[in-house]
């Protein structure tokens, strides 16, 4: 199956409070990696350029497959 790897740019607050920007998608994990380097000295991003995190995702497949709940 195909994959692709997401790129975002996560960190969270001394309060708990969670901030995540998807970057982008990309087709391998290496062009993932290049768009991280293009980012990490942009506004924002430079700020915390070591909070870039990439995940593999299949295509075509459920990820979140257990379901929720809030407390």
């Amino acid at each position: 199956m195909r994959e692709i790897f997401i790129l975002d740019h996560w960190y969270e607050l001394e309060n708990g409070e969670e901030f995540v920007r998807t970057v982008g998608m990309y087709s391998t994990e290496s062009r993932a990696v290049q768009a991280a380097e293009r980012m990490k000295d942009l506004p924002g991003f430079r700020d915390r350029p070591d909070d870039f995190h990439i995940d593999r995702y299949t295509v075509g497949k459920d990820h979140w497959s257990e379901g929720f709940f809030t407390p």
